[in-house]
């Protein structure tokens, strides 16, 4: 990740408005699409948003490929730590 990316994706976790999701995701969404697709760091974010807005079923598969593709510290530890959180979230509202 470059310093500049990640000092959005600070800001952006800083002013969260979970009033107002759709811009959430959309705000989120401009951020992920400046990497690749298969970009581990930008797969995290991605889940983590739609983990924090309680779509805990989107964020497990978005976890994973993150884990899976190489997800570096430290949000590595923390992926892991919230994909944990999300399965159990999402097997209670099963």
């Amino acid at each position: 990740m470059d310093a500049d990316w990640d000092a959005r994706i600070a800001s952006f976790w800083e002013s969260v408005d979970d009033t107002a999701p759709d811009t959430m995701l959309d705000h989120m969404q401009a951020l992920v699409a400046e990497r690749a697709d298969d970009d581990p760091g930008a797969l995290y974010e991605w889940a983590s948003v739609h983990d924090y807005l309680g779509k805990e079923h989107e964020a497990v598969s978005l976890y994973r490929a993150a884990l899976d593709r190489g997800l570096s510290e430290p949000r590595r530890a923390q992926g892991m730590m919230q994909l944990a959180n999300s399965l159990r979230n999402a097997e209670g509202r099963s």
